[in-house]
């Protein structure tokens, strides 16, 4: 069986996760590099989580920069000590992360919008070219070594379901 996600939303719109790996934390870099070649070969973008093993991740994300093609990685769930897989950062253009994963990745108070900016900044400083950071009502940051761009919500709405999409990085796609 896959990855399985069961989601409550609370009446304020957020939501409460219980995720169970699955298959998806079976997938071994053995099989990533039987393979790789062939994935790779006509990939314009490859985007992926954490959830699969750091070893299997940074196995995929070492293919996708031979074969020259950009990364996006949703930093869900957080790998349980995150920040000592520094080695897999280099490898993320495009790093996307919750607030919450933010908190776990940099043990920072994501509390305000420069809260946010400074944990970003901190994850970029591990080698990543750029961070997203999903803020909820409060929108996103989109965070470079040139500029932090702050990307509020244009029309504030009471969410009723954030399950819809499988992440707020599909906003961005």
């Amino acid at each position: 069986m896959t990855g399985t996600a069961s989601i409550t939303v609370t009446r304020k719109g957020n939501n409460n996760i219980v995720y169970v790996p699955g298959a998806t934390n079976s997938l071994t870099p053995d099989e990533i590099n039987r393979f790789g070649d062939s994935l790779f070969k006509d990939c314009r973008l490859f985007v992926s989580t954490f959830e699969c093993t750091p070893e299997s991740l940074h196995c995929a994300l070492l293919l996708a920069r031979k074969h020259k093609v950009p990364t996006l990685i949703n930093g869900a769930p957080s790998f349980p000590k995150p920040m000592e897989n520094s080695h897999i950062y280099p490898l993320c253009d495009i790093l996307c992360v919750n607030e919450s994963e933010a908190k776990l990745m940099t043990k920072l108070r994501v509390d305000t919008i420069d809260d946010c900016r400074i944990a970003c900044k901190m994850i970029l400083d591990k080698g990543c070219g750029s961070v997203i950071l999903t803020m909820g009502a409060n929108g996103a940051l989109y965070v470079n070594r040139h500029q932090a761009l702050h990307i509020p919500v244009p029309n504030k709405i009471q969410p009723l379901d954030t399950t819809v999409c499988i992440s707020s990085i599909d906003f961005f796609l």
